[in-house]
Formats: structure tokens, sequence, C-alpha cells
């Protein structure tokens, strides 16, 4: 998921930090999800692309298990 507002609306969780969510699977349904920063956030960080890059790697990782 990109960013708090999808975070909150799908997974119905209050945590206010995208960095406390990041880095591990969150369960919507029986489906583990990941949460990373929100495109618009990369357009305006240029380095937050690493984080997400690592985010999309872990989740990867995980889902080949």
């Amino acid at each position: 998921m990109f960013g708090m507002q999808a975070a909150h609306a799908c997974l119905g969780i209050s945590e206010t930090s995208i960095e406390s969510m990041r880095g591990k699977a969150h369960m919507l349904a029986d489906t583990a999800c990941w949460v990373t920063h929100h495109p618009e956030q990369m357009l305006q960080n240029p380095l937050l692309k690493r984080d997400v890059w690592q985010d999309v790697c872990a989740a990867k990782q995980s889902l080949q298990k």
C-alpha cells in the first residue's frame, strides 16, 4: 500500500508513522500487505525511492517463500 491514507482506510489501523508500519506484513483478510511511502512523497523527496524499493523487495521475497 502506498501511503498512510491507504493503510488507514484498508487496514483500519491507527498508527501515525509510516516508518512504524514499514518493514512488516500487515494482514488484510488472509492477504499479506506491505505499507510504504506514497508516490507523491517520492516525487517531493527522491531519497525515499530507496526505502520504497526495499519495501517492494521485502514484499516480493516474502511472497516467494
